[in-house]
C-alpha cells in the first residue's frame, strides 16, 4: 500500500515535468512516448523482480515475501539515488 501511495503522489508531479519542456506542436506525440516508455518499465519491473524471486525457489507466501522484500530495498535504493543526486544538483547551482 505504502509503495502504491508513493506512486500516485508522484505520476502527476513526474508527468507534468517530462511533457512540460516539449513543444506544443509535438504535445500528443510526448504523451503517446511517456506513456509507453511508462508501461515497458513497468512490465520490465514485472519480469525482472519476478525472475529474481522465481530464481530464490521460494513458493507461496516464502515468494510474496521474498518480493516483498525486493521491493523495498529497491525502493530504498532508488531513494538513496535520488537524493544524492538532488544534493548534487544543488551544489552545482551554488
Amino acid at each position: 500500500m505504502l509503495l502504491g501511495a508513493g506512486q500516485a503522489l508522484i505520476f502527476s508531479p513526474l508527468t507534468q515535468l517530462v511533457v512540460r519542456e516539449v513543444p506544443v506542436e509535438a504535445a500528443g506525440l510526448s504523451g503517446g512516448m511517456f506513456s509507453t516508455a511508462q508501461q515497458l518499465a513497468l512490465s520490465f519491473g514485472v519480469i525482472v523482480i519476478g525472475g529474481l524471486v522465481s530464481l530464490t525457489g521460494a513458493a507461496g507466501r516464502d515468494e510474496l515475501l521474498a518480493g516483498l522484500a525486493l521491493d523495498i530495498v529497491l525502493a530504498v535504493a532508488v531513494l538513496i539515488v535520488a537524493i544524492a543526486l538532488r544534493s548534487r544538483a544543488r551544489r552545482n547551482l551554488r
